[in-house]
């Protein structure tokens, strides 16, 4: 880490030192190939989809800086003049092609003249893709990193240390930014037989695209590369735009992105896309009734609306649909249609006879924690946990623990508490009676971070009102992060149910059905 944090901070120091660039707001690029490597094999590919990638985003309109082959001072400097250009950039793009390393939880990006012989000399002669990410978020609007870093690692010697893994890992980034993978976390990309990589390759088929959306241009190139590669090889993306982003302006698109948290405008978007907006409702459902496939629609309080259509199924349409709209909106929202149909708030007596019903069930999952006061030894650790799913401590800093029996007395008091269930998936089997579901607000990423404010903010607006994060399954450290979460925003009393669904079950108490309030998965 201590290295990571130098090789950061010599990046920092050189963005510092280097002459202010006077440049128009618009669109840049920054695109890196590396093919010929001082100490092993070169690379079929890295070059050619380099130079291809280049002349293709300078044909769409980008302003497009070309490395090919650098050493790492030379990749040092083309990273230091693009972060210094990027200020007030409507849209930055960043592409690698070459080889990359994954070590603990960062991700380097491999120089030509890099002597990589232990991992000590990975953060030190690597590019620490963190620091560009870090350094295109605080600069430009909208964020676009396509990454075809993911051959099989050379530097064989050092995978004997379990800290660097094959392929790359998982990113997560700040709103207003996708990353783009040739393959799937931890797996390994082909170099391909022709001109180009799979990846490279069916990215310069889409990308000419007038008004493709890049959320959809990853769909199709997943599926051209899949198709190529016989299903060994899946693009993966993570994204956390919102609206519309065209890397290729045309009538279907706005000619300049839309900043990150302003909701789009209301236009007919391409399939399977997801709109936003807290315009007009009458409109919003006039182009959601006539969308295809799985489909919902989700709306605000104060008449805000998301939907999603063209989905896998009615959950994950569900699911989008009540995210686009808590983005448009900043509050907890509902799905209120699905597929065509209705859907009501759950009235008293709906509620009444769903409570009976699941009354007799059971929840299998995490029954360990149904002994509330068990310790399994697990250290309190300074920040938000991963892995979600292991065993956690008895406590939370900031945050009282609360037993069946307490949590039983508040809620039959004067004051009664904000149930909020933070569980990822579906609910199915049930929650506690009067318990609001905010979906993955333990997660540990920074998009959950930007929208868990907001959504509390609306939920419990007064601070001092006593609020209580409850364990759903084996996933406890989510809500042991969302407790977390609130007291560092000020909450007054913060209580954490870790017996939770388990606990309650054991002393043959109610479940009922929870409505989706907030979707703050990525």
């Amino acid at each position: 880490m201590r290295h990571a944090l130098q090789f950061g901070l010599v990046l920092f120091l050189a963005l510092a030192a280097a002459p202010p660039v006077a440049w128009a707001a618009g669109r840049v690029a920054l695109v890196v190939g590396v093919a010929t490597y001082d100490r092993v094999p070169a690379l079929k590919n890295s070059a050619n989809d380099a130079r291809d990638m280049a002349q293709a985003l300078r044909a769409i309109g980008f302003d497009v800086t070309e490395v090919v082959d650098p050493d790492q001072r030379g990749l040092q400097d083309a990273v230091s003049r693009f972060l210094n250009r990027l200020s007030d950039a409507d849209l930055a793009l960043f592409y690698y092609s070459g080889h990359g390393i994954q070590m603990g939880e960062r991700n380097y990006l491999v120089p030509r003249d890099a002597a990589l012989e232990s991992p000590v000399d990975v953060p030190l002669r690597s590019l620490d893709l963190g620091v560009v990410l870090d350094g295109m978020e605080t600069r430009a609007k909208v964020r676009v990193v396509l990454l075809d870093a993911c051959r099989d690692n050379p530097f064989a010697g050092i995978f004997r240390n379990r800290s660097v893994a094959r392929g790359l890992g998982s990113m997560s980034a700040a709103l207003g930014t996708l990353v783009g993978f040739a393959t799937a976390p931890g797996a390994v990309a082909a170099d391909g037989d022709g001109r180009n990589s799979p990846f490279a390759r069916a990215l310069l088929k889409h990308l000419p695209t007038p008004g493709l959306d890049v959320t959809q241009l990853m769909r199709l190139v997943r599926a051209d590369v899949v198709s190529a590669t016989g299903g060994q090889q899946v693009p993966w993306d993570h994204s956390s735009l919102i609206g519309e982003i065209a890397l290729s302006p045309g009538a279907a698109a706005a000619a300049v992105p839309v900043p990150p948290l302003a909701p789009p405008a209301v236009v007919d978007p391409p399939p399977s896309a997801a709109r936003t907006a807290t315009g007009s409702l009458e409109d919003a459902l006039a182009l959601y009734r006539d969308k295809p496939g799985q489909k919902a629609f989700a709306v605000s309080g104060t008449g805000g609306w998301g939907y999603a259509y063209g989905l896998a199924n009615g959950q994950s349409a569900a699911d989008r649909a009540v995210q686009r709209c808590n983005e448009a909106t900043g509050r907890p929202c509902r799905v209120s249609d699905m597929n065509g149909t209705a859907r009501p708030a759950p009235g008293e007596e709906a509620a009444a006879e769903a409570r009976q019903v699941l009354a007799r069930r059971k929840v299998a999952q995490a029954s360990f924690y149904a002994d509330e006061r068990r310790n399994f030894g697990v250290a309190v650790p300074a920040g938000l946990h991963k892995p979600y799913h292991a065993n956690t401590p008895v406590t939370v800093p900031g945050a009282a623990p609360v037993t069946t029996p307490q949590l039983v007395a508040m809620l039959q008091g004067p004051a009664a508490p904000l149930l909020i269930d933070v569980r990822s998936g579906d609910a199915q089997g049930g929650s506690l009676p009067g318990a609001v579901w905010l979906k993955g607000a333990g997660l540990a990423e920074p998009s959950t971070d930007a929208l868990f404010p907001r959504l509390m903010e609306r939920l419990a607006p007064d601070k001092a009102r006593p609020v209580v994060f409850f364990c759903t399954g084996p996933d406890c450290w989510l809500s042991w992060n969302a407790s977390v979460r609130a007291s560092r925003l000020g909450y007054g009393a913060v209580h954490w149910y870790r017996g939770g669904i388990a606990a309650w079950s054991a002393a043959r108490l109610p479940l009922v059905p929870v409505e989706l309030a907030g979707n703050l998965e990525p």
